[in-house]
């Protein structure tokens, strides 16, 4: 591991400290504040977000609590890139010819499935009907990334001939990451039994796993991709409590 790696994973690391110390001193002041209330065992929701890898994100999930503030959520994030450029390179045995990958491959598209524990705060009520209230939450999880390996599409062109495809291959990835670690932190406002949240995440997901290992005329295609970093998201979403 380089030090370019290791600095890059030990800010990560702070963020997630910052975030988990934030979260038990909020979770502990509303635990100070708050009333004794009977809360909602049943949450399902939907989400929409942005993150680092210029990607939009939407997740159903469902979350079922145990106890009043201990649970488990399962969600299925789809996240889809936009505005993406494919790669392009030289053919070692013809330099007339060059390969460039299907335009419809340069946006990367996933399936991730999401299982997480979810904590939540005591409910801090804004007023004395016990209607409407915040809550403060995080979800300590796994993304398992669906597919672990891609395949594109490499067309051949003749530069002499007005770039025109003589040739296309079907390549397969190999030995893709699948599973990753992810972390949130939630803000809730509760009304009645619906729920308004906006929160952030982060997480060692790296959407371009599945395809890193292709090789393209003897050169992995991890070498014209973005370098591996932690993927950061922003989201917001909608709830219902029963």
């Amino acid at each position: 591991m380089n030090i370019t790696n290791i600095g890059i994973i030990s800010e990560g690391g702070m963020i997630s400290g910052r975030i988990l110390l934030i979260a038990f001193f909020l979770f502990f002041a509303m635990f100070l504040y708050s009333q004794e209330e009977e809360m909602p065992k049943r949450i399902v929701s939907i989400s929409a977000g942005l993150n680092n890898n210029q990607s939009w994100e939407v997740e159903p999930s469902v979350t079922y609590y145990f106890c009043k503030f201990l649970g488990a959520t399962l969600g299925l994030n789809v996240t889809n890139q936009y505005n993406q450029v494919g790669c392009a390179g030289s053919v070692i045995k013809n330099s007339e010819l060059y390969w460039e990958m299907e335009d419809s491959d340069a946006n990367v598209a996933k399936f991730l499935i999401r299982p997480a524990i979810s904590l939540r705060t005591p409910v801090l009520w804004l007023n004395n009907d016990h209607d409407t209230g915040l809550t403060i939450g995080i979800e300590p999880g796994l993304f398992v990334a669906l597919p672990g390996n891609e395949q594109i599409t490499v067309n051949y062109r003749d530069r002499a001939h007005g770039s025109i495809i003589v040739d296309s291959k079907r390549l397969t990835n190999t030995k893709g990451d699948w599973l990753f670690w992810n972390l949130r932190g939630i803000i809730s406002l509760n009304v009645d039994r619906l729920i308004i949240s906006t929160g952030y995440s982060i997480s060692n997901f790296d959407i371009y796993s599945g395809r890193r290992n292709i090789i393209v005329e003897n050169m992995k295609l991890n070498n014209k991709l973005p370098l591996r970093e932690y993927t950061y998201s922003s989201f917001i979403s909608f709830g219902y409590c029963f």
